[in-house]
């Protein structure tokens, strides 16, 4: 049935309008934003299959390119434009929601809930760092550069300015590697190291740097207050940890 055929009380804008946002299934959502179907096929099938297509995960969905929107039939520029800009839109929500909840970092298990949902299923790397408070709570999480499959480059400089424009006095830094390999190399070695100086000099305490992985995570910096080097190794991110943080490891 095509949805012209539908009765109004049951077409998804409608729908929503009358029972809210809450109360629509995610097809009918957005089936909403793609607003119209092609020859043949309702906007909800379609909606459908674009969802399939991303494995049935909004978080693939959030990270897919309008390049890759478009490779599902019946996904024009228009509508490939519409569902990444309200993706988004609710990912500023979540990290605008994130940084107002005051969390404490406590650990490097902490830095990676804070960053797992940017990195974690990204297909080339990004450098984000995290601005905390005196007492380490997170004051907002920016993205400083954006690379290839391999690196990114990142400016010093850049990570510094936002951190001394909201007063932070901590950072945290944290990248990906899409390859799944989440071991630092010597350019992240480096590239912690120079970190540590830099925010000495500036009396600004540096907390940790991880890398993310699409199955791991690992701790590059450490840092003796967040755990000392036989806690840095690979972690699975299934809940099952390969250690355990110990009260001596907490700051």
């Amino acid at each position: 049935m095509i949805i012209k055929e539908w009765a109004p009380e049951d077409m998804p804008r409608e729908k929503l309008l009358r029972d809210g946002a809450r109360n629509q299934t995610t097809p009918e959502l957005l089936a909403i934003l793609l607003s119209t179907g092609s020859q043949g096929e309702n906007v909800v099938d379609m909606a459908r299959r674009l969802l399939n297509d991303a494995g049935n995960s909004l978080n693939r969905l959030a990270y897919m390119s309008a390049s890759e929107l478009m490779n599902t039939k019946g996904i024009g520029p228009a509508k490939a434009a519409t569902i990444s800009a309200a993706m988004e839109l609710g990912h500023r929500l979540s990290t605008e929601r994130a940084s107002q909840q005051l969390v404490r970092i406590q650990s490097s298990l902490d830095l990676y809930n804070e960053f797992v949902g940017v990195l974690g299923n990204l297909d080339h790397e990004e450098f984000w760092v995290l601005l905390l408070s005196t007492k380490l709570t997170t004051l907002g999480q920016y993205k400083i550069s954006q690379g290839g499959i391999n690196e990114s480059s990142v400016d010093i400089r850049l990570i510094f300015k936002k951190a001394l424009e909201v007063n932070a006095t901590a950072i945290a830094v944290a990248h990906n590697h899409p390859t799944g390999d989440v071991n630092p190399s010597n350019s992240d070695d480096r590239l912690t190291k120079t970190l540590q100086t830099a925010a000495n000099a500036l009396s600004i305490k540096f907390v940790d740097h991880i890398i993310i992985g699409k199955t791991a995570w690992y701790d590059a910096g450490q840092q003796p207050t967040l755990g000392d080097n036989k806690h840095s190794r690979p972690v699975g991110i299934t809940g099952k940890h390969y250690f355990s943080y110990k009260d001596s490891d907490r700051l």
